[in-house]
């Protein structure tokens, strides 16, 4: 009866084992690769008071991926890091102002990081920053920075 006992507690504990390894088997294969830019916009005003924009890569700046949509304070550009979910992931974008994430599907909404505070100048219109839907791979999130920019 005793070597019965054991078989069996052997065996559950390798049903156990086999499950959790294939369920961590089957998550990693849900991150996708999404790929964004961060980069200034900066307006030069020429002859005639017309505007002329260029951007310029920003390199080697924290990128925050934040789980779900972000509510603005009124049309705050910036919010206070810790005011954000403790569910978010930090990136740095590379010398062309590229940046990369390996996340699991869902709503993200993207900021760039200045001096303690989250910046996006981007709003859904419904008293959120702009977010993203990650359901397959991406490269079009794009984090405009227009603080020195004249409109």
């Amino acid at each position: 009866m005793r070597k019965k006992e054991v078989i069996f507690i052997i065996l559950s504990i390798s049903i156990v084992l086999f499950i959790t390894f294939k369920i961590d088997i089957f998550g990693s294969h849900l991150l996708i690769n999404v790929q964004g830019r961060a980069e200034h916009l900066v307006s030069n005003t020429q002859e005639f008071g017309l505007n002329n924009f260029s951007s310029v890569p920003i390199k080697e700046s924290r990128i925050i991926a934040v789980n779900g949509k972000v509510k603005a304070k009124s049309t705050d550009i910036s919010i206070p890091i810790k005011r954000l979910s403790n569910k978010k992931l930090i990136t740095h974008t590379n010398s062309y102002g590229i940046f990369t994430f390996r996340l699991k599907p869902g709503i993200y909404t993207f900021f760039i990081v200045q001096e303690n505070n989250a910046y996006l100048n981007s709003f859904d219109g419904k008293g959120y920053y702009k977010s993203h839907k990650v359901s397959s791979e991406s490269d079009n999130i794009l984090i405009s920075v227009t603080d020195k920019s004249y409109f």
